[in-house]
Order: C-alpha cells, then sequence, then structure tokens
C-alpha cells in the first residue's frame, strides 16, 4: 500500500490513494446527479394511459395530438409523473352508455395535469383518495356532470384551471381538506365551485360567474379560507354557506345574484 509515516509513528495515504479515491468519489456523484426525467409521448388513450404508467418516477408524458374516445380516455396507475397535453383536446362521449372520466386519479399522489382540453365526458378530470397532485391550465368545459371533482382528496393544487358549462359542477370539493385552489374560473355551470363537508382549503382569486344556480357554495364545510374570490351573476346566490362553521371570507365580490347573501 502506498502509504508513510509521520514523525510521530502515524500512517496515512499517499498522494495517488488520495486523488484516486477522490475521482471515484466524483463519477458515482455525477451518476447520481446525472439521473433526469424522461419526456415521452403519446397519441391515443390507449397509447397516454400505458406510457403514463410504464414510466418511471418523475417522467413526463407530452400528448401529440388531439384523441377521443367513448370510455374513460386515460387512468394512472402510478404516482410521480406528469402528463402535459400541450394544449390539445380529450374528446368523450357524453351520451355513451356508463359512467366515464376524462382522466381518473384513484390512490394516487405527486401527479402533475397541465395544458389539457377535456370535454364530453361524465366527469372531465376526478381524483379520489388522492394527495398532493398539481391541476393547472387545464381546460374542463362541456362535460355531463363535474368538470373537476375531489373527492375524498387532500393536500392538492389547482390553479389557473377553467371548468364552464358543465352540467351540475364546475368544480367540486367533496369530503377533502388542505386543497389550494387559486385563479380557477368555474362559469356556465349549474353550480360554479362547490365544497361539500370539506374543511381547511384555500380558495383565493378564483372567478365563478353566470351560473344557473349558486357561484361558490359551502355545504357542511368548515375552517375554510376564501379570498379575492368573484362570484357575479348567478343565479342565486354569489356565496352562499350552508351549515358551515368557521370559515373566513376576506375581499370576495359577489355582485348581481339575484340573492344577496347568506
Amino acid at each position: 500500500m502506498n502509504t508513510t509515516t509521520n514523525i510521530n509513528g502515524l500512517r496515512h495515504y499517499g498522494h495517488k490513494n488520495i486523488i484516486k479515491g477522490a475521482l471515484i468519489l466524483s463519477l458515482i456523484l455525477s451518476l447520481i446527479g446525472g439521473v433526469s426525467a424522461a419526456t415521452l409521448y403519446c397519441g391515443s388513450c390507449t397509447n397516454c394511459t400505458t406510457t403514463i404508467n410504464s414510466a418511471t418516477n418523475g417522467d413526463i408524458v407530452k400528448l401529440t395530438q388531439n384523441i377521443s374516445t367513448t370510455g374513460t380516455c386515460i387512468s394512472f396507475e402510478n404516482n410521480n409523473r406528469t402528463f402535459d397535453c400541450q394544449g390539445y383536446t380529450i374528446d368523450g362521449d357524453g351520451d355513451a352508455p356508463g359512467w366515464h372520466f376524462g382522466i381518473y386519479l384513484n390512490g394516487k399522489s405527486n401527479d402533475t395535469i397541465k395544458n389539457c382540453i377535456i370535454t364530453d365526458f361524465n366527469e372531465g378530470i376526478y381524483l379520489s383518495s388522492s394527495s398532493n397532485n398539481i391541476l393547472t391550465n387545464n381546460i374542463v368545459n362541456n362535460n355531463t356532470w363535474r368538470g373537476i371533482s375531489l373527492e375524498s382528496s387532500s393536500n392538492n393544487t389547482l390553479t389557473n384551471n377553467t371548468a364552464n358549462n358543465d352540467n351540475n359542477y364546475g368544480i367540486e370539493l367533496d369530503s377533502s381538506s388542505n386543497n389550494i385552489l387559486t385563479d380557477n374560473t368555474a362559469k356556465e355551470n349549474n353550480q360554479g365551485i362547490v365544497l361539500g363537508s370539506s374543511s381547511n382549503n384555500t380558495l383565493t382569486n378564483n372567478t365563478a360567474n353566470d351560473n344557473g344556480d349558486n357561484g361558490i357554495s359551502l355545504d357542511s364545510s368548515s375552517n375554510n379560507t376564501l379570498t379575492g374570490n368573484t362570484a357575479n351573476n348567478n343565479t342565486n346566490w354569489g356565496i352562499i354557506l350552508n351549515s358551515a362553521s368557521n370559515n373566513t371570507l376576506t375581499g370576495n365580490t359577489a355582485n348581481n345574484n339575484r340573492l344577496v347573501a347568506k
């Protein structure tokens, strides 16, 4: 071994071994740091579902064209994936028998869905028992029941999504907590944004105008914070709290609704 002994009798490695060890450590660190997310592509509902679910953690899957189906289009089976529609449309058949989703997550976490246009499903984007997901820059219009729905789902972030002309709810949170909704739009639905039995959610700068019933509705929901939201020109209430407690409303606007406030 290439060693030397100093005057105190302590043995230590020579320069060659020190340099060799440093090079090996540098190589290991570069290999670890060099692992990056892959970008994959898909062009049909089946192909996208397969590609998303065979991808590895952190991979990005991009849609390359408009796609359509008569059933559910995309179902996530894994966590930590990003699906980017790049502005392309996922189109369903609202008259098809059964209950169908544009994008479906059940028990999933750390997934991102962005830049999608989703139309003509029973439900556009549906999260069930899913947490820490991100929905951003999606347009979810003309679905027969709900545009975006979170059921028993927590700690999700919805930003700059549009849910218009959905037959029932634009955006609904059902038994869901600690979600953040910012800069979303829900117009010309039966109801704009609905929280049912949901707590500790934060709604900021959302717009819920021109809906057939209520703009923003909190039903049996507590400890939510609503700040700077707009709910104008709705047929009934702009913002309604029904059997709801300990909610904080600050700087919201509700004009030209048939019913003033509750």
